[in-house]
């Protein structure tokens, strides 16, 4: 008796030790992946403040990405889970009468080409920032004093195409990773940058 409580005694102040979550989950089920094996890797931040993680780890050389990509649901290449130190310390929180709405969309790959390739096969159902762009730009084709663009008329977002509206970060240390975040609060700042200059 007294061994078992010893035991859980040890295994409690372990996890407490290791901070639970990511430290726990890499040290006892080895589902962690170094940043030097990842290609591209997304997080959802849901409004109940669950998260919803993709990534796909560094290609074969016989591996063709927009194949994998325009399979996304049943492609084994593309893990469903977050495995990585970056996408467990995304935190959500919960956000009453959101109905489970996507509030926050991130992802990052080192090259602005893996970014676009994966925004074009993303589905951004529920998202909720996405949801309002696809409504202003579908108003934007139905007034008809506004000349119609390339991009107005192309659903397919581009790593450029967010910038107005996602806070994109170009890192410039050795890890040399290009981060999108898309929420509503980054297409306000955005905004109201764009009144200020």
């Amino acid at each position: 008796m007294k061994t078992a409580k010893l035991f859980s005694l040890t295994l409690g102040s372990l996890a407490v030790t290791l901070g639970g979550g990511y430290s726990l989950n890499k040290f006892i089920f080895n589902r962690h992946v170094e940043d030097s094996k990842i290609l591209w890797e997304t997080v959802k931040v849901h409004s109940n403040g669950t998260k919803e993680c993709n990534y796909m780890e560094q290609l074969k050389s016989e591996e063709d990405l927009e194949k994998i990509l325009k399979t996304w649901d049943s492609s084994p290449q593309i893990n469903k889970y977050c495995a990585t130190y970056w996408s467990s310390n995304i935190s959500g929180k919960t956000v009453p009468d959101k109905n489970n709405k996507i509030l926050e969309y991130w992802i990052r790959s080192r090259t602005e080409d893996i970014i676009n390739k994966v925004l074009k096969n993303e589905y951004f159902a529920n998202v909720e920032v996405f949801e309002e762009l696809d409504d202003e730009l579908q108003n934007k084709q139905q007034d008809p004093t506004e000349p119609s663009t390339k991009e107005s008329a192309d659903s397919s977002y581009t790593v450029s195409s967010l910038q107005d509206i996602c806070h994109v970060d170009n890192k410039k240390d050795e890890s040399q990773w290009i981060i999108l975040k898309c929420s509503k609060e980054t297409k306000k700042n955005s905004a109201s940058e764009g009144k200020s200059s």
